[in-house]
């Protein structure tokens, strides 16, 4: 049951949060105007990137940057190539991965770009949610093997005695409170993690070696930590935090790929 919910949820979240989850509307103006109309515009709007109209249709789009000294606005103007969009339904990791490293990127709909992201749109709600799920699938495929790999309880030998009382204590707590749970249920992050990388049958699944699978799941749980308090990310954080992603989305779908060949 527990593996048909991975699968479900992750399903899900894929069909649920997508590009255009976080996509503003693509202003645009016709190529015809000059320069310095496109560039009071930008001004005008707070915006940096516009898209240029030709034949009633957004071909090209123009940086503020690009405007200083042009006496033509399709002097510097940009096509818009495959490179620098994304579809509307398509994955909010490529996203938010181009918007990252270019500062933004185009969202195609029926064909044409109607939307834009930029990197300020990496901070929304739905980008949190999709960061928080991934992780939360994650940590539900760790306490899926670790069920697997020790029936009953034979992981608490792999706790120190002080996180075993933690465990416990939360069990009772949640018992008063009529859960249905077991141990496992209340086996937080950090214990997976460590019950996983003394494992030498799980931490290979996690990582190369067991330090590598050890620093990946602290990489995660900070992650999580950080998008739980709302800390925001900018710079050199988003760039971790989506490389992180993409490694995440890559274990799930191998942990996916394993568990359909073996059932």
């Amino acid at each position: 049951m527990l593996e048909t919910t991975i699968a479900e949820l992750h399903d899900l979240f894929e069909r649920s949060i997508m590009a255009s989850s976080i996509a503003e509307p693509l202003a645009s103006l016709d190529a015809d105007e000059p320069p310095s109309k496109i560039l009071q515009f930008l001004e005008k709007h707070g915006f940096d990137v516009v898209g240029i109209r030709q034949d009633g249709l957004v071909q090209a789009y123009v940086h503020r940057d690009d405007l200083s000294g042009a006496s033509d606005t399709l002097e510097a103007a940009m096509p818009i190539g495959a490179e620098r969009t994304v579809p509307a339904s398509g994955s909010l990791l490529e996203a938010v991965r181009k918007a990252s490293a270019d500062g933004f990127v185009f969202v195609n709909s029926l064909g044409q770009p109607t939307g834009i992201i930029t990197r300020a749109d990496l901070n929304k709600p739905p980008v949190r949610m999709w960061l928080f799920s991934l992780v939360t699938l994650l940590e539900m495929e760790m306490l899926r093997l670790i069920r697997a790999t020790y029936p009953g309880e034979e992981w608490r030998v792999l706790l120190k005695a002080q996180r075993i009382k933690k465990v416990e204590q939360l069990f009772e707590d949640r018992q008063r409170r009529n859960e249905y749970l077991d141990l496992a249920d209340c086996l937080q992050f950090c214990d997976k993690k460590e019950i996983i990388c003394k494992s030498p049958g799980l931490w290979p699944l996690f990582g190369e070696s067991r330090e590598n699978a050890r620093a990946f799941l602290r990489d995660c749980e900070q992650l999580r930590n950080e998008v739980v308090h709302i800390q925001e990310l900018t710079g050199s954080s988003w760039t971790e935090a989506i490389d992180l992603a993409g490694r995440i989305e890559a274990t799930l779908s191998r942990l996916e790929r394993e568990r359909s060949a073996n059932s």
